[in-house]
């Protein structure tokens, strides 16, 4: 597994440089607060203070779109191969 950037608390970051139109979307790990492996899907507007949404939606082109699949995809290769930062709850 390569090196990936993880938040304060230890969960993996895929991928945090996916371009918007106004804006950079951020695919991380989720807890497992829920059943199940899950991923967060964040959006930060340029300008705005980090977390703030003022556009709760993303125009992507298509090298943004590609790069959101293969965050989306890694997510989902560590979630079936059991290797989040928690253990999945089934």
């Amino acid at each position: 597994m390569s090196e990936k950037k993880v938040t304060p608390r230890g969960f993996r970051i895929y991928d945090d440089t996916i371009k918007a139109r106004h804006g950079t979307i951020r695919v991380q790990e989720s807890s497992l607060a829920f059943e199940g492996a899950h991923a967060w899907l964040f959006y930060d507007e340029d300008g705005a203070d980090k977390g703030a949404v003022l556009h709760p939606h993303a125009q992507i082109n298509v090298e943004a779109a590609k790069k959101l699949i293969a965050a989306l995809q890694s997510f989902v290769e560590e979630a079936e191969g059991d290797q989040l930062t928690e253990p999945a709850v089934s």
